[in-house]
């Protein structure tokens, strides 16, 4: 580690939580192992220090004969001192029983989750653990619900956006798309969304995979494949519930797709995900799952497609003057502020110049010209060029505004964002 890593992991930390435990462990009941002390204190630290360092997921991987862990801060991992091989068995082992997983079962993957109290914050924690060559490999997902902002105006829409945003979100039908890869902040948008929609003069169902964070007053549906309880299944029957306003979690599938459609037609406002790159691809995946040109043109009101750039850290930010390769590879040469920021790295930020992150959003909103091309299957380079021509933003247009305004970097919007000939 460098003099100014932020971690306060270090190997001797480890080594001396190991020193009370350095007999072969392989053959003592895993269930006492899991219960030292010493592993108990080495967990609670790991996890007392990803909370710290508002990390999203803390990684730990088996090697062949040591552990690494990695914690994802911002969209990005960062690695931590590895920690010996024994100690790593215990963590796994701790983190099982937690779980309420099965301590002994190394050969096949196991989920679970968790909770705990930190400042009197609950926070849970999401396990993934999977086997791998040299042992096993786990993933906690951190859910601090403190720390996420379910309210739309501090997602990063402008004006204009959030504009088209609340007034569709506001229709008794219809279906509210959001596209996005994954870890492009998809769920956080829609559940901003609900949060806004939650009243008591409308009941609201959710179908999700899985359901990350509990809201008050609507009903969560965690959908289990093992035992076929699928989007499609309780989609059919969450609408024997008498919804208002639908969430499904992601539309995979043909059946699921037909289903929300159905839905919205019957007077339903149904908001889902789609996995695809930009807003006109969505409608050409949907295409591609054989549901028909004009049932998207009648029930598809709003597509959002969006991005997460890194912010930059307003305690170390700097002006600097871009390059001429800067503005031209935006194509931003017409920028009247030849002012661009980064930061410099400091404490505030764990010398990474960046705290936090913020959306990028490129939003179509369909009206009657879109609608008569998605009927005639003019799904492509026609609508892409009426949308533009009625105001979509794209998602590098959207980029560069943000960059002009000091939140982020030429390098993040770069990183993030591409040009659709």
């Amino acid at each position: 580690m460098t003099e100014n890593s932020p971690f306060r992991i270090s190997k001797e930390l480890f080594y001396d939580l190991e020193k009370g435990f350095r007999e072969n462990t392989a053959q003592k009941d895993l269930q006492v192992f899991a219960a030292q002390p010493e592993i108990i204190r080495g967990l609670n630290f790991i996890l007392i220090e990803a909370i710290r360092l508002k990390s999203s997921d803390i990684h730990l991987e088996a090697c062949q004969d040591h552990y690494v862990i990695r914690f994802r801060i911002d969209g990005l991992l960062h690695e931590v001192p590895p920690i010996p091989f024994q100690f790593g068995i215990g963590l796994i082992s701790r983190i099982k029983v937690l779980s309420r997983l099965s301590i002994s079962e190394r050969a096949l993957p196991q989920d679970g989750r968790f909770t705990i109290n930190i400042d009197q914050r609950v926070i849970e924690l999401r396990v993934s653990i999977i086997p791998m060559i040299f042992g096993e490999g786990v993933v906690i997902r951190i859910l601090d619900k403190s720390a996420v902002k379910l309210q739309i105006p501090s997602l990063g829409v402008d004006d204009r956006g959030l504009k088209i945003l609340r007034e569709n979100i506001q229709k008794s039908s219809g279906i509210i798309l959001v596209t996005g890869p994954t870890g492009s902040g998809k769920t956080t948008t829609l559940y901003a969304i609900l949060n806004e929609l939650n009243q008591a003069d409308k009941k609201i169902v959710t179908t999700e995979d899985p359901v990350e964070y509990e809201i008050n007053s609507i009903m969560q549906v965690e959908i289990k494949p093992e035992i076929d309880l699928t989007f499609a299944v309780s989609l059919r029957s969450i609408l024997r519930q008498d919804p208002d306003i639908i969430l499904v979690g992601e539309i995979r599938d043909t059946e699921t797709a037909k289903i929300a459609i159905e839905a919205s037609l019957t007077g339903h406002l149904v908001l889902s995900t789609v996995h695809t790159r930009n807003t006109v691809g969505t409608l050409s995946r949907l295409v591609d799952m054989g549901v028909e040109p004009y049932l998207l043109a009648d029930t598809v009101n709003l597509i959002v497609a969006q991005r997460l750039v890194r912010v930059i850290c307003k305690h170390c930010r700097e002006p600097y003057a871009p390059g001429e390769e800067e503005l031209l590879s935006l194509n931003a040469a017409f920028l009247n502020q030849p002012v661009f920021y980064r930061g410099k790295g400091c404490h505030h930020c764990n010398f990474t110049r960046y705290r936090g992150r913020t959306g990028l959003f490129e939003i179509m909103n369909l009206t009657g010209e879109e609608r008569n091309l998605i009927s005639a299957m003019e799904i492509n380079e026609p609508l892409y060029e009426t949308v533009r021509k009625n105001g979509l933003v794209s998602l590098r247009e959207y980029g560069i505004q943000k960059i002009v305004e000091g939140i982020t970097t030429y390098h993040e919007v770069m990183e993030n964002t591409y040009v659709i000939l």
